[in-house]
């Protein structure tokens, strides 16, 4: 094989290290799909989103407005700032004598809804086997090799306290069809949790400590969680989502 024979192959084989080194380093690209809506809305395409009833429903309502304003199909009308629409209840939405005050919107449509809580405490405690010092001690190397004291241990059952919280958020809701003066969609979303704090769960190494009883959440903290999860599931009710 003569130098320019010895070249040549030299040059193709960097240039077809190059080209694995590029492919390999090339941005992947994902393919997404746009899941449907579970119920029809029909020609609506601007909702008002009204009042939604009970203790916790402006929180849903405006979990649910800001996620449903992230998906580019509906044009939404806010009307949390409109005071006279507070006389607009879940189940009067259908209402003649509120037609007029909804007209005002210049909106397709309105969706309302009504949601209600449920949170609770359960108290109690576990036998956990733990090790606790004797007060003697035996001599024992050290991963140096050096002799040390080492106090002896004794596996001991000792009562350690739990919480178990227990909450629910429901929402149902309903859709108002301004042109057709008729509720041309109904539904109800249900999240749920139950989870274990403390007892048998204080010292174990799962979940890096998550469930010790100090992470136990406030109340409203863990209806929060619940209430993200309703508004998602909601904007998947009637929206198209990706």
């Amino acid at each position: 094989m003569n130098y320019k024979q010895h070249l040549l192959k030299l040059l193709i084989g960097l240039i077809v290290v190059a080209m694995l080194a590029w492919f390999g380093c090339a941005a992947k690209t994902s393919i997404s799909r746009i899941k449907p809506a579970e119920v029809s809305l029909g020609g609506i395409r601007t909702l008002a989103v009204l009042k939604f009833e009970g203790w916790f429903g402006e929180t849903v309502r405006n979990d649910f407005y800001n996620k449903l304003s992230e998906v580019p199909h509906f044009n939404l009308i806010d009307t949390s700032k409109i005071n006279v629409l507070d006389q607009v209840v879940y189940d009067q939405v259908d209402d003649p004598r509120f037609l007029p005050v909804l007209k005002d919107l210049h909106a397709d449509g309105v969706i309302t809804g009504r949601v209600t809580t449920n949170i609770n405490d359960i108290r109690g405690s576990d036998q956990v086997q733990m090790q606790e010092g004797t007060g003697l001690y035996k001599k024992e190397k050290d991963i140096f090799g050096k002799w040390r004291d080492v106090e002896i241990k004794k596996t001991v059952l000792r009562p350690v306290p739990y919480v178990i919280r227990q909450a629910s958020l429901t929402t149902n809701f309903k859709v108002f069809d301004l042109k057709t003066k008729e509720i041309i969609a109904t539904g109800k979303v249900t999240e749920n949790y139950n989870q274990k704090f403390g007892g048998d769960k204080e010292y174990a190494l799962s979940f890096l400590g998550r469930m010790k009883l100090s992470k136990l959440p406030a109340p409203n903290q863990t209806l929060n969680e619940l209430s993200a999860k309703v508004a998602a599931r909601l904007v998947a009710k009637i929206s198209p989502t990706q």
